[in-house]
């Protein structure tokens, strides 16, 4: 038995044999080089992007890039949290330090670390005895620093202990971010001011940053930002 197949629908001029890819044009016909120098343009800010302009900012230039079509997503993603300085601060009210989501941690490369504490001199002469004193107050040395012996002596929440309201949970934010290139801290410290024997007359604040920025060669360096 013979079978006639018909092949004129095969030799019709108009089904293509074979179909064209789609025709790249506008935005996705772009190089890639020329795409992430107009997305620094929309992204990239002059000041560091804290826990509250992030949410701004991410609804008003992150998001609508992100949906464009995978490749964009990607490119905008990484220009937003490798270019930008993010912002790392504690909280007087909630004592309680704010970062950016662990899970973009690895993409961040700038951080800007602000903390309340109080000037060392406040100190007890029995306190100044020793460096690692300084963590074990309530202010937030203890999200910047970790003692020598801290595995061995670990305070309660209740103020036990040598170290009091340090925990080993107090630095580990500090893991989240292990690409970092740059990394700069800035201390507000509250004085009082005194008039003789008449006590104190006031206070003030200074913020004190230029001889703790430094660049780091290499990264080293949750919450996150709400």
């Amino acid at each position: 038995m013979s079978v006639t197949v018909d092949t004129a629908l095969n030799r019709n001029p108009r089904v293509p044999q074979h179909p064209r890819k789609p025709h790249r044009s506008g935005w996705t016909a772009l190089p890639t080089e020329l795409k992430l120098s107009i997305l620094r343009l929309r992204l990239v800010l002059a000041k560091p992007i804290t826990s509250t302009t992030h949410l701004s900012h991410a609804k008003r230039a992150l998001l609508p890039l992100a949906l464009v079509d995978r490749e964009t997503h990607a490119l905008a993603t990484e220009t937003y949290y490798t270019l930008n300085t993010f912002v790392v601060a504690g909280s007087k009210r909630e004592r309680m330090v704010a970062y950016p989501n662990p899970a973009i941690g690895h993409l961040v490369r700038r951080l800007e670390v602000r903390l309340y504490v109080e000037p060392i001199g406040s100190m007890t002469r029995a306190d100044e005895k020793t460096a690692d004193s300084i963590v074990a107050g309530d202010d937030d040395w203890r999200f910047l620093l970790r003692p020598r012996g801290a595995d061995e002596e670990v305070g309660g929440i209740g103020g036990r202990g040598r170290l009091k309201r340090w925990s080993r949970g107090s630095s580990r934010w500090q893991d989240a971010f292990p690409k970092l290139r740059a990394l700069r801290v800035v201390l507000d410290v509250q004085l009082e001011l005194f008039r003789g024997d008449r006590g104190p007359i006031g206070h003030s604040c200074f913020r004190s940053s230029g001889y703790l920025g430094f660049d780091l060669d290499s990264g080293w360096w949750g919450g996150g930002l709400r």
